[in-house]
């Protein structure tokens, strides 16, 4: 499969009370396959309250989005993050994004 670069904005809300510290990751689920779970990890990125965060990467061209997974790795002092959206872009010809409306806290036990 031919590799595919994919940018991730991450905007958290301002329900965040607290500047959180855990790992995030993703994995994408798509039509032909799926990516590894997928570090966000930026020395500028923070997802401290109602900030966005962007992030790119490059892996195996998995198809059209149909499912993902978010969360965190519950290290460090705070372990809820509000999460209030997420979107997905590839570097297709089209530039196709997919907007994800989340609105919640995403803790380690949720």
């Amino acid at each position: 499969l031919l590799a595919m670069n994919y940018m991730v904005e991450v905007r958290t809300g301002n329900e965040q009370t607290d500047g959180f510290d855990s790992p995030v990751y993703i994995q994408l689920f798509g039509t032909i396959t799926n990516t590894p779970k997928v570090y966000l990890e930026s020395k500028y990125a923070s997802f401290a309250k109602n900030s966005t965060a962007k992030f790119h990467f490059s892996t195996n061209n998995i198809g059209d989005i149909e499912n993902i997974i978010i969360g965190h790795e519950n290290f460090g002092k705070v372990n809820e993050w509000f999460l209030e959206t997420l979107k997905i872009q590839t570097n297709t010809f089209e530039h196709e994004s997919v907007l994800f409306i989340i609105s919640l806290f995403i803790s380690f036990f949720s």
